[in-house]
């Protein structure tokens, strides 16, 4: 019973990303791989692939209930009896987006993968056969347009892939901020640095003077060097105590 409440309630969490009636695309996330931040596109079968030979990207249109609308009224997204993503006219099946923006089923699971066709170019998939040895793990991120919510796919598509070019700009620049920033400290540590003293070094004279009891004083002196007006503190005071040492010292002369 616990376990079927913790799963509603994922499964509402996920529900809540979805943005109704509006258009997105998707985009391939797999770090270190050549397929990362690749734009899903959809086949002359229907099928969601990776092929840049196709130009057009993958749009589809979230319904408030999570099922997927693709061009027309009766093509749903949808995951096939071989696991395979494609736009079918079967019952349409339900879809969700968590908090960070992935694509999920409705139970909120998110096995997808690739499999490779040859020549770079990969077929989407969804189920058990994430764990074979061949498969690509990958994750599918939804780049909403918030633009197109009852655009005709023509123009959603056209908006969509600005989106994805946007989304996907924006995820390679963020990787080299920290590098930026750190050069920017940088210049800001060099430009702030002293400069040499320009003006001459003059000399800040302390003297001490110890008088004995027969009546004669001795005057113990010694210069600390400044520059620019600054002194030394440190030698300032060593210098005083030197002196008074000297100073000392004549008393028992």
């Amino acid at each position: 019973m616990q376990f079927f409440i913790a799963l509603s309630v994922f499964a509402a969490a996920a529900q809540a990303a979805i943005q109704g009636n509006t258009a997105f695309g998707l985009i391939v996330i797999r770090s270190g791989s050549p397929v990362q931040y690749s734009s899903l596109k959809e086949d002359s079968n229907r099928k969601l692939v990776i092929d840049s030979s196709i130009s057009t990207d993958f749009t589809g249109f979230f319904l408030p209930d999570g099922r997927v609308r693709v061009g027309g009224t009766d093509s749903w997204l949808a995951v096939g009896s071989d696991e395979q993503l494609a736009v079918l006219t079967a019952t349409p099946q339900n879809f969700g987006v968590d908090d960070n923006n992935w694509l999920t089923l409705s139970d909120g699971t998110s096995n997808f993968y690739l499999l490779s066709s040859g020549d770079s170019t990969y077929n989407v998939y969804n189920g058990a056969g994430y764990s074979q040895s061949n498969a690509i793990g990958i994750a599918l991120r939804v780049v909403w347009d918030e633009t197109n919510s009852t655009s005709s796919e023509s123009v959603a598509s056209s908006t969509v892939a600005s989106s994805i070019a946007s989304s996907s700009h924006s995820a390679v620049a963020s990787s080299s901020s920290t590098a930026s920033h750190a050069s920017s400290i940088a210049s800001s540590q060099v430009t702030s640095a002293p400069t040499a003293a320009s003006s001459p070094i003059s000399q800040v004279v302390e003297t001490v003077t110890i008088c004995h009891k027969n009546g004669t004083c001795t005057h113990a002196s010694s210069s600390v060097a400044q520059v620019n007006g600054a002194v030394n503190v440190g030698s300032y005071f060593g210098a005083a105590v030197a002196a008074v040492a000297a100073a000392a010292g004549a008393l028992f002369l």
